[in-house]
């Protein structure tokens, strides 16, 4: 493998996390100044999960008996949306780079770890000490 496909590997969480954030941020920001229904559309109801966090959020941070929610907590509403799509992002960035290791050459079959990672982990048993 390159250098450039080991930093991507490496990176990887990283550059998602980063664009998921850019991504929700850019959706948010055309849901609230164009009023772009499809914008809302995709921030809310196709991201379930950053949506129930959004909402969550919410519902433990601010007092619920008003009619209508206030300007910060329709802020921190928008907040938590981008940082539920950044965290889903970032999990997927975990899970893709730990099914693709950097270097395929050093794994040995049948194992997950490289050979020089595995012989760090391996513990050899020094025999115990007799008393005299």
């Amino acid at each position: 493998m390159t250098d450039r496909g080991k930093w991507v590997t490496r990176r990887l969480p990283m550059l998602l996390l980063v664009c998921g954030v850019l991504l929700k941020a850019s959706l948010v920001v055309g849901w609230r100044i164009a009023r772009n229904e499809t914008a809302f559309k995709i921030a809310t109801v196709y991201d379930p999960v950053s949506f129930w966090l959004a909402e969550l959020g919410v519902r433990l941070g601010f007092d619920q008996r008003r009619i209508a929610p206030s300007p910060l907590e329709s802020l921190t509403f928008e907040m938590l949306l981008i940082l539920g799509f950044a965290l889903q992002c970032f999990v997927l960035g975990m899970i893709l780079s730990d099914l693709r290791p950097a270097d395929r050459a050093c794994y040995e079959p049948g194992t997950r770890f490289c050979r020089s990672k595995a012989a760090k982990l391996s513990v050899r048993a020094t025999p115990a000490r007799q008393p005299q």
